[in-house]
C-alpha cells in the first residue's frame, strides 16, 4: 500500500556507486522536504559528470546546493524553485551509436551536442 503525504525530509545515506539517477532523484526532490535534506554517500561517487549537470540544472533553477568537493555530502534546504529558461541538450550517450557508425563507415552527421557539456559520454570524441 502507498500512502501520499508531504516529504519530511532529514538525514539519508546511500552508496555513491550506484546509478547516479538515484542521488539526482533525491536531490531534485529535497528542496521541496519540509525539514529539507542532509544526503551522504557511502562509498564515493563513480558518476560525478551526471551530478554536476544536475547541481548545474538546480543552479539554474534557483535552488541551492551546498555539496562537498569530493561530491559526497549535499545539504538542501526547503526552498522554492524560480522559473527559468533551460535549454536541454543533445545526449551524447544516444549519439555515440551513431558516432561510432560514422567512424566505421564514413560520414555521419549529428547535430545539437554541445562540445561543453558536462555528460561524461562525451569523452567518445
Amino acid at each position: 500500500m502507498v500512502k501520499g503525504g508531504r516529504l519530511k525530509g532529514g538525514v539519508t545515506e546511500l552508496p555513491g556507486d550506484i546509478s547516479s539517477q538515484f542521488v539526482s532523484a533525491l536531490l531534485f526532490i529535497a528542496p521541496l522536504a519540509e525539514e529539507g535534506v542532509k544526503l551522504r554517500l557511502t562509498t564515493p561517487l563513480e558518476s560525478k559528470p551526471y551530478i554536476l549537470m544536475t547541481l548545474e540544472c538546480l543552479e539554474k533553477f534557483g535552488v541551492k546546493v551546498e555539496s562537498s568537493s569530493a561530491l559526497t555530502e549535499f545539504k538542501v534546504s526547503k526552498q522554492a524553485y524560480k522559473p527559468a529558461k533551460y535549454i536541454v541538450e543533445g545526449d551524447w550517450s544516444s549519439a555515440s551509436y551513431l558516432l561510432a557508425l560514422g567512424a566505421v563507415s564514413g560520414e555521419v552527421t549529428v547535430e545539437n551536442l554541445n562540445p561543453e557539456s558536462l555528460q561524461g559520454d562525451k569523452i567518445i570524441l
